[in-house]
């Protein structure tokens, strides 16, 4: 689950933030249309057996329209073309090392990731 999480952010960065600049409005809008196409996977999912939905299914239809949602919402939207540099870096730091070999105290980070 974990895995996946990160996964969705990168890819999220990767695709909807590096290459748009979406205004405060934009980003609303399409937290917006995500919900809703959450909430359209749900009660499509409890059509199909209104007795006893399976959690899984639902939460699957509703995964899916949600992703739907954002698709669809981005199409609409258009938002302007990216113009700045990337922005996820990753830089190691050799020095870390040695400051973990001598056990000096304090937080020594071998690797940053900035997006």
């Amino acid at each position: 689950m974990t895995t996946g999480g990160v996964l969705g952010i990168i890819a999220g960065d990767r695709f909807l933030v590096q290459r748009y600049d979406h205004s405060r409005t934009d980003g609303g809008r399409v937290v917006l249309g995500t919900v809703a196409g959450g909430l359209m996977g749900a009660g499509v999912a409890t059509l199909f057996n209104t007795d006893n939905p399976s959690p899984h299914f639902v939460l699957g239809l509703a995964a899916a329209g949600g992703l739907a949602g954002t698709i669809i919402t981005e199409h609409y939207l258009d938002p302007a073309s990216d113009a700045g540099p990337p922005r996820f870096r990753v830089t190691f730091n050799p020095a870390s090392i040695a400051l973990l070999a001598a056990r000096s105290p304090g937080n020594h980070s071998l690797l940053n990731v900035r997006f």
